[in-house]
């Protein structure tokens, strides 16, 4: 995750982020296909944790990857005498 890379190197430069700046800078780095995402962590009235942002971003990510998936329809070929 290029986010956590990020993170650690500025923990190692002496300029630690905050949670709540880290799922900011996640969140708008998001396309537009996230934006129910992003409206959902943006609205919720309990704080959300990295761990948990982390974990619905992932199961997110799958639902879209499976739901974009082109739909396979089968074919009947019936042969004639």
């Amino acid at each position: 995750m290029q986010i956590k890379c990020m993170t650690d190197e500025l923990v190692v430069a002496g300029h630690a982020l905050h949670c709540d700046e880290i799922i900011s800078y996640l969140l708008s780095g998001l396309g537009h296909d996230y934006d129910s995402f992003v409206t959902t962590i943006t609205t919720c009235t309990n704080p959300v944790t990295l761990e948990e942002v982390y974990t619905l971003l992932l199961t997110t990510k799958s639902r879209l990857l499976h739901n974009n998936q082109p739909i396979v329809q089968p074919t009947v070929h019936i042969s004639t005498p």
